[in-house]
């Protein structure tokens, strides 16, 4: 249950990470970015076989563009949400531990912004970019445009673009046909999305991908008007009345059983309907390609 919350705290403070395929090189040289997502200056170095992933978004996009045989370590939380059937080393994202890093020789680190605090001033990984190890870092992406630039970045340094662009071509033929759902409803239901159960609820605004999510699949988030993760009091969620709850709550047991019963909620639309739904976290929180199957599943049961 602890592993569980920690897990969970983590991907709320990130909320977000990325993908990558693939075969041997680093792309077309001329072509290559000489900064991270970060905007940070890296070089891509000549070889790619051996490749530290240090966020889930990045070890799921690694694993979707074809390398999954070339992650010779990853994170704690990649390790619990993708599984890690080698017995790769495993690190913590927030706390690395450099020189074991370095004992393992890799060719290339990709991490997440939180690993340095988003801040180049917190950057743990001079003493690799010395040993000429390529870094990159990618913070969490905030819109679904974002997710795709991040999906390319990592396609370009890998060498991987080809897959990239079938993995995006595919998400975008998704989206259209979640479109085309929406289109043929003619409801906007409102929505309260919850990441966190009472007594400490914790949902989000506009300004991160999430509520993106919402609008694609056709809802609106009652706290679109705020900025953001949010904490949330139940007092705000009554008075905002939303017509569907969403939770992805995993870590107790019957989350919606628990929304239904809260004491005070019993006149809420959504309660009185009967539509509180789980969405699973990792197609609503994790910001890859693959988060099209949580809009697909937000969609069908808004407008089904």
């Amino acid at each position: 249950m602890l592993k569980v919350k920690r897990v969970f705290g983590t991907i709320v403070a990130l909320m977000g990470l990325v993908l990558v395929v693939g075969c041997g090189g680093s792309g077309t040289s001329n072509d290559l970015p000489t900064q991270d997502r970060a905007g940070i200056d890296f070089v891509v170095p000549d070889n790619m076989e051996a490749i530290v992933s240090l966020a889930p978004s990045i070890t799921m996009t690694l694993i979707d563009l074809g390398l999954e045989d070339r992650i010779v370590a990853m994170d704690t939380q990649s390790a619990w949400i993708v599984g890690n059937p080698n017995d790769l080393p495993v690190f913590d994202m927030m706390e690395v531990e450099v020189e074991s890093l370095i004992e393992l020789d890799p060719d290339f680190v990709f991490a997440t912004g939180i690993t340095m605090m988003d801040s180049e001033d917190n950057d743990p990984f001079g003493p690799l970019r010395e040993l000429g190890i390529g870094v990159a870092y990618i913070p969490s992406a905030n819109s679904m445009e974002g997710i795709q630039e991040d999906l390319r970045f990592m396609a370009v340094v890998t060498g991987t673009e080809d897959v990239a662009e079938q993995l995006i071509a595919e998400m975008d033929r998704e989206l259209e046909e979640i479109a085309a759902l929406v289109a043929d409803s003619d409801v906007t239901p409102t929505v309260y999305f919850e990441i966190a159960p009472a007594p400490e609820m914790f949902s989000f605004g506009s300004g991160v991908f999430s509520n993106e999510l919402i609008e694609l699949a056709g809802g609106v988030n009652v706290f679109a008007d705020q900025e953001g993760w949010l904490p949330v009091e139940a007092e705000s969620v009554v008075d905002a009345n939303p017509d569907v709850i969403f939770t992805s709550v995993n870590f107790i047991e019957n989350p919606m059983d628990e929304i239904m019963d809260r004491p005070g909620w019993e006149a809420m639309s959504a309660i009185s309907n009967g539509r509180v739904y789980f969405v699973d976290s990792n197609d609503t929180s994790i910001p890859t390609h693959r988060i099209v199957a949580g809009i697909r599943a937000m969609a069908e049961y808004l407008h089904n």
